[in-house]
């Protein structure tokens, strides 16, 4: 056999194989689904309970979230654009993951920390006296 039917031979069998592949990838499969994961890495803090401080994360400004002792104006910063681009925080180990926030800075400000499900409990109570409810 000469290297030329050798090379025609192993060509006709990849091309062979492969066809077969992307039949078989296709078969009764009218659509693909695409399926886009999000892993996080594993955080090492579990807190025993809420933070009970009095900075809200999610509603406080520069000036207070710089009364915030353990944490620097650049990392205010970081927080603050962060909780712009993706919303508010819905855990305090959420904070981790903010450039330049990790496990060590959130230790030392965890306690100082509030994280309310409400920015106003009181302005809900307001809205339906006044709509008549």
């Amino acid at each position: 056999m000469t290297r030329r039917a050798w090379a025609g031979g192993c060509l006709a069998l990849l091309m062979a194989a492969g066809g077969a592949l992307i039949a078989l990838h296709w078969q009764d499969n009218d659509t693909v689904t695409y399926v886009q994961a999000s892993v996080k890495p594993v955080v090492s803090i579990e807190p025993f309970e809420w933070p009970g401080g009095s900075v809200n994360v999610n509603t406080a400004d520069f000036e207070e979230l710089d009364t915030l002792e353990g944490i620097n104006r650049s990392q205010i910063q970081a927080l603050l654009d962060d909780r712009e681009s993706r919303g508010a925080y819905d855990f305090p180990e959420d904070l981790i993951y903010v450039k330049g926030i990790g496990e060590k800075t959130l230790n030392k400000i965890y306690d100082q920390l509030d994280f309310s499900w409400r920015v106003n409990p009181d302005e809900s109570d307001d809205t339906t006296e006044a709509s008549g409810g």
